[in-house]
C-alpha cells in the first residue's frame, strides 16, 4: 500500500472509530432509542463535520510532499540509526493517520455537537410518543 492510501484509510478509520464510540457513549443511558437509531441521527447531523475533515485531509495531502519524501518507505527509515520526529511519523504513519483522523473528528464534535443534540432530540421525541 502506498503512503497516500495508508493516510486516507487511517484518517477514515479514525473518524469512524471516534464516531462509533461517541454514539455509544451518548446512547448508552437513553432508554427510548437504540444504537442504530442513534447512529442514524448522529451521522445525519455530522455529515458537514465529515466533509470539513475530509477537506482538511485533502489539504494535508496536497502539502504533504513539501515536508517529507513520500517515496521513502518504512524499511529505509528503520535501518537509520537516528531519526527525526518526521521520520518517526513516517514509520508509524498508520497509527498517526488513525489518531489524527479521530482527533479531527473530536475537535469538530467539541466545536459543534450537532450529533449529540440530534440524539438527545430523537430520544425526547421517542419518549413523548
Amino acid at each position: 500500500m502506498n503512503n497516500t492510501t495508508i493516510i486516507i484509510l487511517g484518517w477514515i478509520v479514525g473518524q469512524l472509530g471516534y464516531a462509533a464510540v461517541s454514539i455509544q457513549v451518548l446512547q448508552k443511558n437513553l432508554q427510548n432509542i437504540n444504537y442504530i437509531q442513534a447512529a442514524g441521527a448522529y451521522f445525519k447531523k455530522e455529515v458537514s463535520n465529515f466533509v470539513i475533515a475530509f477537506c482538511a485531509l485533502l489539504i494535508l495531502l496536497f502539502i504533504f510532499p513539501d515536508f517529507w519524501d513520500a517515496d521513502i518507505n518504512k524499511m529505509d527509515l528503520k535501518i537509520k540509526s537516528t531519526k527525526t520526529w518526521k521520520e518517526w511519523i513516517m514509520i508509524y504513519q498508520r497509527v498517526t493517520a488513525v489518531v489524527v483522523g479521530g482527533l479531527s473528528q473530536h475537535l469538530l464534535y467539541i466545536a459543534f455537537k450537532r450529533g449529540k443534540k440530534e440524539i438527545q432530540k430523537l430520544d425526547t421525541e421517542k419518549g413523548n410518543e
